[in-house]
């Protein structure tokens, strides 16, 4: 065999291989909190790890997750210090990130124990005062919480039990004492952000009651992706997913009882 057969065989395979070798795979990075069910954990075991995997490869990507805390500065901390590129759950109209199409729309909900014979199901039902009432706190007074809003507008402020939003995170399922206290007696019904609400009530033995509350606008928000405010080709790139696996969505979200209502659209993904 010449020596120029030699060269021009070694070339040819070389040729080859790097042609069979694999490019650099995308990754697309979530910012998630590692303890937050049933949103997300550093198991994958939430819904936002799993609609992240789907439309991370939808987009021909794999989903990365940078854990960090849901606490003060998550946002600045996180995409805003370059860590990921995508936050999978915020409000459709959050402004210190540029939001996607929203995926889902969910609302408050009143939690109850499921035999109860006249279930309250609006904060006007006269039978709401006298109640112990399990509430969601962002901060020491509450006052900056929906629900909080809305019983201090009609003066029911005794009987309140409040439960910090993020939970006593050195434990697992930091939010689930908002919902266990109905089955454990400890309050006689809560006011619970939706998702929360269906995951947990339906994991109590026997299921709770929850009742949406529609009526009220500010007891309702979208929830979308959110990305860094130049990124506006890579909203629209996961605005195009989000489209494409509307089902897939509604399929997860449904393996975890999580009941949507109508969309809120967000300008800033348009």
């Amino acid at each position: 065999m010449s020596s120029r057969f030699n060269r021009a065989f070694l070339l040819a395979i070389g040729a080859v291989a790097l042609s069979a070798a694999p490019s650099h795979a995308r990754e697309l990075k979530f910012c998630a909190d590692p303890n937050n069910m049933p949103f997300s954990n550093d198991r994958g075991e939430g819904f936002e790890n799993r609609i992240a995997t789907l439309i991370a490869a939808d987009m021909g990507a794999t989903a990365t997750f940078v854990w960090t805390p849901e606490w003060r500065g998550f946002i600045r901390k996180g995409l805003g210090a370059g860590l990921c590129d995508v936050v999978p759950g915020v409000p459709v109209d959050f402004q210190r990130v540029r939001p996607t199409k929203p995926y889902y729309t969910a609302s408050y909900a009143f939690v109850q124990p499921a035999g109860t014979s006249a279930p309250i199901t609006s904060f006007d039902d006269a039978s709401l005062r006298g109640k112990r009432i399990g509430v969601q706190l962002v901060g020491n007074d509450g006052a900056n919480t929906p629900p909080m809003t809305e019983l201090a507008r009609r003066g029911i402020t005794n009987g309140i039990k409040g439960y910090m939003v993020f939970g006593d995170w050195s434990k697992p399922d930091p939010l689930l004492p908002v919902v266990e206290g109905i089955a454990r007696g400890d309050v006689d019904i809560s006011v619970v952000w939706g998702p929360v609400a269906d995951y947990y009530a339906a994991r109590q033995t026997p299921p709770l009651r929850v009742t949406h509350i529609s009526d009220i606008p500010d007891m309702t928000f979208s929830i979308s992706m959110g990305v860094r405010k130049p990124d506006m080709a890579l909203a629209e790139e996961i605005n195009r997913s989000l489209d494409r696996r509307q089902a897939d969505i509604r399929n997860i979200l449904a393996d975890y009882h999580i009941q949507t209502s109508a969309m809120k659209k967000s300008a800033a993904a348009e």
